[in-house]
């Protein structure tokens, strides 16, 4: 850490921050999640999608939620992160010192114990290199390099235990478009990419879609199981949420349905979690079909575009209904998309996407 931020943050424990910083705030701002950080490009080098704004502080309280707290001039003082227990916040103060801004954060329990502290170095608005010791005492020292436009171009990162990598910032007329990992050998990874007119969901969803049924259908052709497709379901979990397309897409034949039946009997609705059935297909997707996949997944979790996403995989599901290889499949043939650690279980989702007549055949043979 540099003289300058060690200075800044001497002698500056939970009490002396929240005093100085609170007393200072004048305005509140709630949100689902972060909204406003000092750290160039935040949201995009992080991967993270700024919180909705909400009309008060949530009570009962909601995990995760923020509150932000200004003061007169609009400068973010104080953060505040809710907790399951009320009153209990994750805090973080801002100071301002020469040459820059400090901030501290502090944990949820009544001993306010320090996660980390920092020092913003700032040349008027602009930050110019941020250090930060950890509880633990690891360290993190970034510096901030833009152009002549004064945009963030690169972030070079040194932290204890001999880490050295860079954040290579590309922008295009319209802001922000990829964000690059780089390691000093030059090897580069791509972490952020912000779709661009004709590469979002709503754009480019239905030549997804299709794009999918085909690959799906190819991959049906290529089973060499001798027993009947029953049913097949493309799926998915919460933690998927910013890798939505392709999705996952598993069968299951007739033979593996009676055999799971014998032993399982008394839970047959419980079949119908894909996740279970571990027959997963290999899609092999066109190198175009899989920038597609990349582009739509990325405006999915950068504009909560979730439930649009699975609206999506309803629709594929539903087309296979129709396109798929009558070879391999039985007549009986059921395709669905679920969550499968959803707010529902698989079989209360399937219900909801089957026509009537097939969801009486299951019906009326136990199976939901």
């Amino acid at each position: 850490m540099s003289l300058e931020a060690a200075q800044a943050l001497a002698d500056w424990g939970y009490e002396q921050a929240k005093e100085e910083a609170e007393s200072s705030v004048v305005r509140w701002e709630w949100a689902s999640f972060t909204r406003y950080s000092l750290e160039p490009c935040y949201f995009e080098i992080n991967r993270y999608r700024r919180g909705d704004l909400l009309n008060e502080e949530p009570a009962p309280p909601l995990n995760g939620a923020r509150g932000h707290g200004f003061d007169a001039a609009g400068r973010l003082r104080v953060e505040r992160q809710q907790t399951n227990e009320p009153g209990c916040y994750y805090e973080t103060f801002y100071g301002f010192r020469p040459g820059g801004t400090a901030r501290r954060h502090f944990d949820e329990l009544p001993g306010k114990s320090e996660i980390n502290a920092s020092f913003f170095e700032q040349e008027g608005e602009r930050v110019t290199r941020i250090d930060t010791v950890y509880r633990g005492g690891k360290q993190l020292s970034e510096t901030f390099s833009y152009d002549a436009e004064g945009r963030l171009i690169v972030v070079e990162r040194r932290a204890t235990g001999d880490v050295h990598e860079f954040r290579d910032v590309e922008w295009d007329e319209l802001g922000i478009v990829r964000v690059f990992r780089r390691l000093p050998n030059g090897k580069r990874t791509l972490e952020f990419e912000k779709p661009r007119p004709g590469q979002t969901l709503a754009q480019g969803g239905a030549a997804l879609r299709a794009g999918l049924v085909t690959a799906i259908r190819v991959a049906i052709d290529k089973l060499s199981d001798a027993s009947p497709i029953i049913a097949l379901a493309l799926w998915w979990r919460k933690a998927d949420y910013q890798v939505r397309f392709p999705p996952r897409v598993t069968v299951v034949t007739a033979k593996q349905q009676e055999a799971w039946l014998l032993q399982e009997q008394s839970a047959a609705p419980a079949f119908w979690n894909p996740a279970e059935w571990g027959n997963e297909l290999q899609l092999e997707l066109s190198g175009e079909l899989t920038r597609s996949c990349q582009l739509i997944s990325s405006d999915v979790w950068q504009n909560a575009l979730q439930d649009q996403a699975s609206a999506l995989l309803r629709a594929t599901a539903q087309s296979l209904l129709v396109t798929s290889a009558e070879q391999a499949i039985s007549e009986d043939f059921i395709a669905y998309a679920v969550a499968v650690d959803g707010p529902t279980l698989p079989a209360d989702q399937l219900r909801e996407q089957l026509a009537p007549a097939s969801r009486g055949k299951l019906e009326l043979r136990g199976l939901l």
